[in-house]
């Protein structure tokens, strides 16, 4: 009897997860590009179906500020380490890794606290899992300084009648397993 090879063709999609974080989230103490960031909740664990497969992750941040008023980032980690898409010397650094960044404020000279920027970043990580272990894909927060916040402007504006500034967004991860 001939053995099957492979039960999945190549381009598959395997298998689709995701995670959304409906309320706000802040985090602090996490300006260390070197880290891997604060843990927002926004992770998916996935156990690969093959050992032949590539994982496509996309990250959605609805909003995000950072009370110094600088640049606030999403750091993508595999298994609680940075993902470094091969980038050879610079891996081992802050300028290595899978970053979804954004600007702090906008509107009146980037200093109005009542508004904030989204992000949405996406990935193809070409290295494959195990077939039955477990690997875990994370979207981190990363301020350069002050505190981080995401689903909601760093004011936590609630004024009435302002519509899309004082309403409160969601972010989302979503990991698919795809066939190489």
């Amino acid at each position: 009897m001939a053995k099957i090879k492979n039960l999945f063709l190549s381009g598959q999609v395997i298998q689709v997860k995701s995670t959304t974080l409906t309320g706000p989230a802040s985090y602090t103490g996490q300006s260390n590009p070197d880290g891997t960031g604060a843990n927002l909740g926004l992770n998916v664990t996935l156990t690969p179906k093959s050992s032949n497969s590539s994982f496509y992750v996309m990250c959605s941040i609805g909003v995000g500020s950072t009370t110094s008023g600088n640049t606030w980032a999403i750091l993508l980690v595999r298994d609680n380490s940075r993902v470094n898409a091969g980038m050879g010397a610079a891996a081992a650094s802050h300028l290595g890794g899978i970053w979804f960044k954004s600007v702090d404020h906008t509107g009146n000279s980037g200093t109005d606290t009542n508004h904030g920027v989204g992000a949405t970043g996406v990935y193809l990580d070409t290295n494959s899992g195990t077939a039955g272990i477990a690997t875990t894909f994370s979207a981190r927060g990363v301020a350069e300084g002050g505190d981080g916040h995401i689903n909601y402007v760093e004011s936590d504006y609630t004024g009435t009648g302002a519509g899309p500034v004082s309403s409160r967004t969601q972010s989302t991860i979503t990991v698919w397993e795809i066939e190489k």
